[in-house]
């Protein structure tokens, strides 16, 4: 018995600490499984974490190349508009240009007019004291015409009358005044008799050549429809191919 009690109490003690050791093994496998938990709890947060950072890494990548090729158009926009900006600059000052060229040239055909328009004037002037009531005068776009009546200077049978030379020698003065206009002398007609009137235009063209001094280079004598009149139409005027050539000269000259 004494031997039995002390095994008794060994085996007790023995139990004892078994349970105690297994209790400690099971707090600690739970402590272990709790730990498991947590980290299987993080590792779970650490990929979610993962997931959404490269998501929004792939969105952070889509959003710098969209900038990129933003940046780029930009670029090349404003570069384009440089170059656009650049011609248009190019094309004003060319057309500014050009506009001043026209102006001048405009000038210079105005001026030239103006000169002939103030000339007209000074022959209406002058021949206003010269024919008197006797010539139906005036001026049309830098023309003078001196409107005569027929019997002036034509008898009845066409012929010209000898006084017809007293009118004759006013034109070839008035048209002395300046020897670059060029004089017109028209006989109108209102029957339709152009060759006849052609003939009487010539004969007051030729005594105008021989006995005053007119330049055949500087006139021309013609017949012309009167319409419903009938009379000798004198018309000072520049000669418009000097005329033009003149103001091409001076076109060019502007250059």
């Amino acid at each position: 018995m004494k031997k039995i009690l002390p095994l008794i109490c060994f085996v007790l003690a023995s139990s004892y600490s078994i349970a105690q050791k297994k209790s400690e093994l099971i707090a600690q496998v739970a402590r272990l499984e709790d730990q498991l938990r947590a980290k299987e709890s993080e590792i779970a947060e650490a990929k979610r974490n993962e997931s959404s950072s490269l998501a929004k890494a792939t969105e952070f990548e889509k959003q710098v190349t969209e900038l990129k090729d933003a940046n780029k158009a930009l670029l090349t926009n404003l570069k384009n508009f440089a170059e656009v900006s650049s011609k248009n600059s190019e094309n004003v000052e060319k057309a500014l240009a050009s506009l001043e060229e026209k102006e001048d040239q405009i000038a210079v055909v105005t001026d030239a007019f103006s000169k002939n328009d103030s000339l007209a004037i000074v022959l209406l002037t002058y021949a206003k004291g010269q024919f008197g009531d006797q010539a139906k005068m005036g001026v049309e776009e830098g023309e003078l015409q001196l409107t005569m009546d027929r019997s002036l200077f034509f008898d009845e049978k066409g012929g010209v009358k000898p006084e017809s030379e007293t009118w004759l020698a006013k034109v070839a003065a008035l048209a002395a005044i300046d020897p670059n206009q060029f004089l017109t002398l028209g006989v109108l007609t209102n029957t339709g008799e152009f060759e006849k009137a052609d003939k009487e235009a010539f004969a007051l063209g030729k005594l105008l050549q021989e006995k005053h001094q007119a330049d055949p280079k500087q006139m021309l004598a013609k017949a012309q429809d009167g319409g419903f009149k009938e009379g000798v139409r004198f018309t000072l005027h520049p000669d418009y191919h000097k005329f033009y050539s003149m103001v091409k000269e001076k076109l060019k000259a502007k250059k």
